[in-house]
């Protein structure tokens, strides 16, 4: 289990350095707390309400906080310009380069913030 978590580390490390490669013009960073807060808003409901219902936390609305900043830190910290053109054409799905990552990134979230996951 141990290494499944390290390769894991490891891909969403080696991801993030492509995609900081990749990104040609760096986004302003109060949009992107606006995308965070944005994602927020959707995922800590749906995940604190799934985190109750199943009874797999304690205290299902932190454990919830946790997962869910993980994921826009993930999904927004290095949006490009061009990646929030994409979003916005494509009426707000996620760009290519993190919709290719993204059960990588949530397994990564999960493993970490989510108790059944460790």
């Amino acid at each position: 289990m141990r290494l499944i978590v390290n390769f894991r580390t490891w891909l969403l490390a080696l991801l993030a350095f492509t995609g900081a490669v990749v990104a040609e013009t760096p986004l302003d960073p109060h949009l992107i707390q606006a995308l965070k807060t944005g994602h927020l808003r959707t995922c800590l409901p749906n995940v604190s309400f799934q985190l109750e219902s199943a009874g797999l936390a304690s205290n299902p609305q932190k454990v919830a906080n946790m997962y869910c900043h993980c994921l826009g830190n993930f999904y927004f910290n290095d949006l490009s310009k061009e990646e929030f053109e994409e979003m916005r054409i494509s009426d707000g799905a996620l760009p290519a380069r993190i919709a290719q990552n993204r059960r990588a990134i949530q397994e990564h979230c999960a493993t970490i913030h989510l108790p059944h996951f460790r």
